[in-house]
């Protein structure tokens, strides 16, 4: 996907869609809405780059605990259940996201 880029640039495009399971959610006119803000800082040196960092801002905290009907909580809650077998979720003592009240409010 990057290939021939600089590892520097590379490296913080990877990282995006882990950032986007914490801070992106199901909303009425999109299924995966950014619900914060990322401003991606390029340092350069004499014309070549030396390193990258990225800052975020803005997260919709609110969201957490209150979605509108038809929207979800962050991917993040949905993906970390979905990603478990049913062996893992008896040990831990978690169901389905069904059945969590601030996972099916939107529903």
């Amino acid at each position: 996907m990057y290939q021939g880029r600089n590892d520097k640039l590379r490296q913080p495009m990877e990282v995006l869609p882990i950032l986007e399971s914490f801070g992106n959610a199901k909303t009425i006119l999109n299924n995966n809405s950014s619900r914060f803000g990322k401003y991606l800082h390029i340092h350069i040196l004499q014309g070549v780059v030396v390193g990258t960092s990225l800052s975020k801002y803005l997260l919709e905290k609110s969201r957490i605990v209150f979605q509108a009907k038809e929207e979800r909580n962050y991917h993040v809650f949905y993906e970390l259940l979905a990603g478990m077998n049913e062996w893992d979720k008896q040990d831990l003592y978690l169901q389905g996201a069904e059945t969590y009240f601030y996972l099916n409010q939107g529903v």
